[in-house]
C-alpha cells in the first residue's frame, strides 16, 4: 500500500515507528534488551528516506518528499527481509549508543536505530565506508537494502 503523498506525513510516521512498543505489534520479546525493530534513514541529495522493519515481518519505506509504502509484511519477501534487518540489528547492538533524540542523517550519512523495549540505540556511518564495506555496520545497510529491493520486486497494484 502507497502512503499518501505529503511531507508532513513523513515526521509522524517516522516518530510512531521510533516509538512502537511490542504490545503494538503483538510481540513477545525475549528480554528487556531484545532488538524488535530497526530503522535506516538515509540521505538522498537532501531528501530523506526512512526504512523500517519489525521482528513480526511489517516493514514501511517512508520518504520525506511525501508518499512511501507500508503493509509490505503481507508478502513473503517483504516480511522476510523485515525480519533479516532485525536480525542485523541485533548483530550490531554492541556498536550503537542509546539516544533519546532521533535525528535526520547529514549529507554522506546513513542513520541506523535500533529499537528495544529498554531504549533505542544509534549508530551513523558514512555512505563512502558502507560502499567500500568496511563499516561495521554494512550488513546492517545490506540488510536495509534488502527491504527496499524486495518492495521493488512486489507486483505493481496500479
Amino acid at each position: 500500500m502507497t502512503v499518501e503523498s505529503r511531507p508532513d506525513i513523513f515526521f509522524d510516521l517516522r516518530a510512531r515507528a521510533l516509538g512502537v512498543k511490542p504490545s503494538d505489534l503483538s510481540l513477545n520479546v525475549s528480554s528487556p534488551d531484545a532488538a524488535y525493530g530497526a530503522l535506516m534513514d538515509l540521505n538522498i541529495s537532501g531528501a530523506h528516506a526512512t526504512v523500517v522493519g519489525f521482528s513480526n515481518g511489517e516493514a514501511s519505506i517512508y520518504l520525506s518528499t511525501g508518499g512511501g509504502f507500508i503493509g509490505g509484511g503481507q508478502h513473503a519477501s517483504v516480511s522476510s527481509a523485515a525480519r533479516a534487518f532485525v536480525v542485523a540489528a541485533s548483530n550490531v547492538r554492541s556498536q550503537l549508543k542509546p539516544v533519546s533524540r532521533f535525528p535526520l542523517p547529514s549529507a554522506g550519512m546513513t542513520n541506523f536505530y535500533v529499537i528495544t523495549s529498554e531504549v533505542v540505540l544509534f549508530g551513523e556511518e558514512w555512505g563512502d565506508e558502507l560502499a567500500s564495506g568496511s563499516s561495521p555496520f554494512r550488513p546492517l545497510f545490506s540488510a536495509g537494502q534488502d527491504v527496499i529491493s524486495a518492495y521493488r520486486t512486489l507486483p505493481s497494484t496500479s
